[in-house]
């Protein structure tokens, strides 16, 4: 079961006060759609698991570390080379819906993540 909307908001609102700020230190690709953002913030690591999975969409903090392939996938690679080291500016999340924009400045460049 995908996520709810007040579930959503819950989460997002969590998120955005624990990651608001922090450092983009790595991103992991454990399955075809699943992704994990390690994230430093001063004084402590959290990863970031982002599912785009039909009955298990979700984001959420992760306690645990999911093992990865060998070969990363072609999209962890893009995501990695335009997102790695690059500050979370923001995390918000579409009025009465579970679309989360998380906006990402990396040099010069911002990005915005769409997670829907």
């Amino acid at each position: 079961m995908s996520i709810s909307l007040i579930d959503c908001t819950n989460v997002v609102e969590e998120i955005k006060a624990t990651l608001t700020g922090g450092l983009l230190q790595k991103i992991h690709q454990p399955q075809p759609f699943l992704i994990t953002f390690d994230i430093r913030v001063p004084g402590e690591s959290f990863s970031l698991l982002i599912s785009a999975e039909p009955q298990l969409a979700r984001i959420h903090l992760a306690s645990k570390k999911l093992e990865n392939p060998q070969t990363p996938f072609g999209f962890c690679q893009y995501l990695r080379f335009h997102l790695e080291g690059g500050r979370i500016e923001s995390i918000q999340q579409e009025p009465e819906d579970r679309i989360v924009y998380i906006t990402i400045d990396k040099s010069v460049k911002r990005y915005v993540l769409v997670v829907a």
